[in-house]
């Protein structure tokens, strides 16, 4: 949801998943990166719709819906904002939301 890079951008290693040894890029969500800190988006309110889960790792769409005072904001979510279980972050920190646990 967010890193602690002003870009919002961070980099990740899938080799644990498809073997590949290039790192990915991926993206913070932009109404969580503008939050004045961790700590503001801790303290929110709101949800995330996701779909049932796919063995599919190359695609993923959804909503996060964050309320405040004005009212809701939904933004779309992708594959772009996304940390699948058994990668490594290759560069930077994110805070993310767990969604899909299983029974892992």
């Amino acid at each position: 949801l967010r890193t602690k890079e002003s870009s919002g951008i961070l980099f990740l290693r899938t080799d644990q998943l498809d073997g590949e040894t290039d790192w990915k890029l991926r993206l913070a969500v932009p109404s969580c990166q503008k939050l004045s800190s961790d700590e503001a988006l801790a303290e929110a309110s709101g949800g995330v719709y996701a779909p049932e889960p796919t063995a599919d790792i190359y695609a993923f769409e959804g909503d996060l819906t964050l309320s405040d005072s004005e009212g809701d904001a939904t933004e779309p979510l992708s594959l772009d904002n996304t940390l699948w279980a058994g990668t490594v972050l290759a560069s930077g920190e994110a805070l993310a939301l767990v969604l899909y646990t299983g029974t892992d």
